[in-house]
């Protein structure tokens, strides 16, 4: 700013330049990352995914009073009855009236028994229906793994992040902090070939200006490729304005036509059009990058899972009918 420009091009306010150097902001912009469509989680995870171990843990704790509840009160019911202890806290009844499958009901039982049983036809239509809604769910649009929300998250990915050398040290200027988070980082001088030919095993540095073409470039894919990350913003509220002598003539009407520019809309209508007219003038191309997995029916391998669970359950089955003819073989080898 020696005086041998009047108005210099629209550029981020600077800390070392002094604010009456500057004319109105004619626009903002976040500084931030966008990073690739994390992949959808396998199939076969998604049968364990839907239940999250917390509502495992209340419906097991729901389960378990209710068995005691059905245990008392066919006590009360019929006083001669005796209370077996496995029944207590792990009723078959209880489990097989969850699971939608018939049960034995007490004759004449009381109106506390008849609540309980009705609790349970409760309980297991609510942990069936909403099992299947999110399954259908899921099975239709599977949820992503390992979300990068942060920083951190980024690092431990491994993806880097491609950024101009000249934002890198800008970077570095404006966050301080950021020095622990350099190998995340793939510094490039020549960086078009990259916009031309963006790569999902990478991150890009770019601002809401530029991400706002991208978008719309990503609506001639067959799926979107990139997601704007909020959480990976480098600097926030970017504010663009020309710079200008203190003493300009120019100031005051300079400052009036940005604010008439900015309420009649026309910076958005610009943004909304660029992406077209770039695409008008050559500079973009409306390429059709094909990324959709072929659709295809469930296999074995999907229900691997269910498939371990089942024969766990077998497994188990079998060590507790040999268990129970050893005890029965012990006991009559006691007796005689």
């Amino acid at each position: 700013m020696d005086g041998s420009i009047e108005i210099l091009g629209g550029f981020p306010f600077c800390a070392t330049i002094p604010a009456n150097f500057y004319s109105f902001p004619y626009t903002g912009y976040d500084w931030c990352l966008m990073v690739p469509i994390e992949p959808k989680i396998p199939i076969y995870k998604v049968f364990a995914y839907i239940f999250h171990w917390k509502a495992f843990a209340l419906t097991v704790l729901i389960f378990v009073l209710l068995s005691v509840s059905l245990g008392i009160a066919d006590r009360i019911s019929n006083s001669q009855q005796t209370l077996i202890r496995r029944n207590f806290f792990f009723n078959i009844d209880c489990f097989r009236g969850i699971l939608g499958q018939s049960i034995f009901e007490v004759p004449n039982a009381s109106w506390s028994t008849k609540i309980i049983y009705l609790l349970i036809f409760l309980l297991g239509i609510m942990i069936v229906t909403s099992y299947d809604a999110f399954l259908q769910s899921f099975m239709t649009e599977p949820p992503t793994e390992n979300m990068i929300r942060s920083f951190d998250d980024l690092k431990a990915s491994g993806i880097k992040a491609y950024i101009y050398k000249t934002d890198f040290n800008t970077m570095l200027s404006v966050r301080p902090d950021m020095n622990q988070y350099l190998n995340s980082f793939e510094v490039e001088t020549n960086f078009e070939k990259y916009k031309e030919n963006p790569n999902t095993k990478y991150a890009y540095s770019t601002n809401t200006v530029l991400w706002g073409i991208f978008k719309n470039q990503q609506t001639f894919f067959d799926q979107q490729l990139f997601r704007w990350s909020a959480d990976l913003c480098i600097w926030n509220n970017i504010q663009a304005a020309f710079a200008l002598n203190d003493n300009s003539i120019y100031r005051n009407v300079l400052n009036m036509h940005i604010l008439e520019v900015q309420s009649a809309g026309f910076i958005d209508f610009w943004m909304t059009k660029a992406f077209y007219e770039l695409m008008e003038l050559g500079r973009i191309q409306k390429m059709n990058i094909n990324n959709l997995s072929d659709f295809r029916s469930l296999s074995v391998e999907d229900l691997k899972w269910i498939w371990i669970m089942i024969g766990f359950a077998y497994w188990v089955a079998i060590l507790t009918f040999v268990g129970e003819i050893f005890v029965l073989k012990m006991k009559n080898y006691g007796q005689n």
